[in-house]
């Protein structure tokens, strides 16, 4: 208690006012005085105190607030109701003792009265005199601007102290960085090295021992928050609140929300454009710097939304062509005596949609065996005589999604990327230091040409935390004490070499956590977001069908079994259904009866949510279900009907207006890729020769011949054996590398 009072407080224990608030506070246990307060109000106030010991640099107060709090919180009482209202109330009452928290305790220090003293530059000879070299003169610069989010090394959670495993783990990671098995330091290098508040500073601390982070808990992610203010409720977390804190790698996450085509609260969605919220604020960023990160995510999901409506507008119409010749035949056999089922009506457009099934294959291999299986894919599908309307799918996979995930490979791995979270612009000091808020940071001029490699390291290492991994590194392996110090040839070289074997060291473990842990395997997973984000749209051919299927399950007793089996069954084939066979009355029955044992890896659980799950349920259900319809003709015009709706729905919501020709198509498609190129630094790279012999291969199709797709075959092959040249460039094997493959 009395740790308590003296923090939220703030006056020292031996003074006379601190002994009246703590008199206080036990006579309000005792009397059980009734306040009127809640719980969000409480942690609101607890928070700002918690913040303003964080700006006066009372960072030991700070902790012990933060861990005293959550102890007296998390206390076992038998009465758990009881004492969980009590709780909050003592707090409450404590902070109404307090008026003005923090003033007693720091506010009145000196420093922060007297102006303050400009310190005149030292000579070398004079700084030589110093002894240790260690002096005033390597303490931390203070800066009269606003305190950087890079320099506030002290944001993670505290561990508790009565955590065993916490202590056990922390203190195995000091003794690994503290003593580094490859290095004999004498005592003047062991003083320097890790005590120099200099060096603490400009490396992040990132060899801070007491790290403890719940990955469970997305309130906790301290480092690197997003601040998003709303006025309503919350579309991610599900309280009241006015703050919503995320962190980069859940923005990775709303990014593959868009693009998959689900509502995401960071990017709403008007007159089928996404936009970006304006309340957004990263904390590491400055506000123009995350638009411009923003922005260029949403364009490319509005293209590709755009390109996708193009080519749902060319397949449902050769679609609706065949569709309506069969429909021609059914009606012709409808006075007949010959019995038409819906499986005949599958077998009749099964054909149709061979194209799009074939990558249902990719889901049941290997990693190795699906991009070898792509590939080949990819060659036979070109060479192919298929109709240039149903080959719109691929090429949007091929020239955009594969695309994104290299460029969202290329961040997670080295902090960089073409598109979001690697500048657009040329890395000019001007510009990252506005992109990063530290035009007004005072630092030594010698760190010029090196601190843009460290703010990319703090992302990586930030990245590596909020994954809840413990990496080890020794501290300046490669540094040598010459007898020259501090001349800057020395530190400059010592700092180069730091940085080089770090970033190797980090690159390396995120690159393995990410596509080889069983934890975080996304390099598997991405062959479900494809199925997803190719073939599902909330304006997507699958996902009004299956809507058209809920909508006769529901007035159906029966439902059918092999409705639109091919098209449903595109690579969820991990999902479990459990039902008594017996008949279902409405939709909700057979719903109860349906147990969800699909699961997948973080992120893309959030991506295949449950409401997805339900429907490739219900749809597997509908068709595994071997129960007899009398209504067989029936449900076969039923059929035709939702596929005539599904084509009005198409030709009046989704197709662009402006698009009226083929020609309009390729030149469209055509200004979007121009467009996308002139974003990315691929043209800095080998890459670049790759994608434009791509490129070129892809701009070869005759869009205005439908019987054949290349207008020259000494053409074709002349591609193909140069793009065979290309697979054995070391340009595709560090593409490979990105993916782990």
């Amino acid at each position: 208690m009395e740790s308590l009072v003296a923090n939220i407080t703030g006056h020292r224990s031996d003074s006379n006012i601190f002994k009246k608030v703590y008199t206080n506070a036990q006579s309000f246990l005792k009397k059980q005085k009734v306040l009127n307060t809640d719980e969000g109000q409480v942690s609101e106030r607890v928070l700002n105190i918690i913040e303003k010991f964080a700006l006066f640099n009372q960072l030991e107060k700070k902790r012990n607030l933060e861990y005293l709090i959550e102890f007296f919180i998390e206390k076992d009482v038998k009465d758990l109701k009881r004492a969980e209202y009590w709780k909050i109330q003592m707090i409450h009452f404590l902070l109404e003792l307090s008026n003005s928290p923090t003033n007693c305790s720091y506010l009145g220090d000196i420093r922060f009265l007297k102006s303050k003293n400009i310190c005149p530059v030292k000579t070398w000879n004079e700084i030589l005199e110093d002894d240790p070299l260690t002096g005033d003169h390597w303490q931390m610069i203070e800066d009269d601007g606003e305190i950087s989010d890079f320099e506030d090394a002290e944001y993670f959670v505290l561990p508790r102290k009565n955590d065993p495993d916490v202590t056990a783990e922390t203190e195995d990671i000091s003794k690994a960085l503290t003593s580094p098995s490859n290095v004999d330091w004498d005592k003047e290098t062991q003083d320097f090295i890790p005590n120099n508040k200099y060096w603490k500073f400009s490396m992040v601390d990132l060899y801070a021992p007491n790290l403890c982070y719940d990955f469970k808990s997305s309130m906790n992610l301290c480092s690197n928050v997003v601040s998003l203010s709303i006025k309503g409720k919350s579309e991610l977390i599900g309280i009241a609140t006015s703050r919503i804190l995320l962190s980069e790698y859940e923005i990775v996450r709303e990014v593959l929300f868009m693009l998959s085509g689900l509502p995401c609260a960071i990017f709403p969605k008007e007159d089928n454009q996404y936009k970006v919220c304006p309340e957004v604020v990263l904390s590491h960023l400055s506000p123009k710097g995350l638009m411009s990160i923003c922005e260029g995510f949403v364009e490319i999901a509005n293209e590709i939304y755009n390109l996708k409506a193009i080519a749902l507008e060319h397949t449902i119409e050769q679609f609706q062509v065949k569709i309506s010749n069969k429909e021609i035949s059914l009606i012709n056999l409808k006075g007949s005596d010959v019995q038409i089922s819906l499986l005949d009506v599958y077998y009749f457009i099964q054909n149709d949609f061979d194209n799009i099934l074939d990558f249902k294959k990719i889901i049941v291999l290997s990693d190795r065996d699906a991009i070898a299986y792509l590939e080949t894919e990819l060659e036979l599908y070109s060479l192919s005589h298929r109709s240039i309307k149903n080959s719109i799918h691929w090429t949007l996979y091929e020239r955009l999604i594969i695309n994104f995930m290299v460029n969202l490979s290329d961040w997670i791995q080295f902090g960089e990327g073409s598109l979001a979270f690697l500048n657009c612009e040329e890395i000019e000091s001007l510009h990252w230091r506005e992109l990063n808020k530290v035009e007004n940071s005072h630092y030594f001029q010698w760190l010029d040409k090196h601190w843009i490699r460290i703010l990319k390291l703090g992302k990586t290492s930030n990245l590596l935390r909020k994954l809840g991994s413990v990496f080890e590194i020794s501290k300046f392996a490669n540094l040598e004490i010459s007898d020259d110090l501090p001349l800057l040839d020395s530190l400059d070289n010592s700092l180069n070499n730091y940085l080089e074997y770090t970033e190797k060291e980090l690159t390396a473990t995120l690159c393995n956590i990410m596509t080889d842990s069983e934890k975080y395997n996304l390099h598997s997973e991405l062959l479900y977001f494809f199925n997803f984000a190719l073939l599902s749209d909330e304006q997507g051919l699958m996902n009004e069908i299956y809507r058209q299927i809920f909508e006769k399950a529901e007035v159906s007793n029966n439902p059918l079994y092999v409705f639109n089996a091919t098209l449903i069954d595109f690579g969820i084939s991990n999902v479990g259904i459990t039902s008594n066979k017996q008949s279902f009355e409405t939709l909700n029955d057979f719903i109860k009866n349906v147990s969800f044992k699909y699961k997948v890896k973080f992120p893309i659980d959030q991506i295949l949510n449950k409401t997805i799950i339900e429907k490739a349920n219900i749809s597997k259900y509908l068709r595994q279900k071997s129960i007899q319809d009398k209504k067989l003709t029936t449900a076969a015009f039923k059929l035709l009907i939702v596929c005539s709706n599904l084509y009005s729905y198409v030709v009046n919501n989704v197709i662009t207006p402006q698009i009226l020709s083929i020609k309009d198509l390729k030149k469209f498609v055509e200004n979007i890729f121009d467009k996308i190129a002139d974003q990315c630094l691929l043209n800095m790279t080998p890459v670049f020769i790759t994608m434009s012999r791509v490129l070129d291969y892809s701009s070869n199709l005759d869009f205005e011949n439908f019987g054949t797709i290349f207008s020259d075959l000494n053409f074709l092959n002349n591609t193909i054996s140069e793009l065979q040249k290309v697979v054995k460039n070391s340009s595709i094997k560090y593409l490979m590398n990105c993916f782990n493959v």
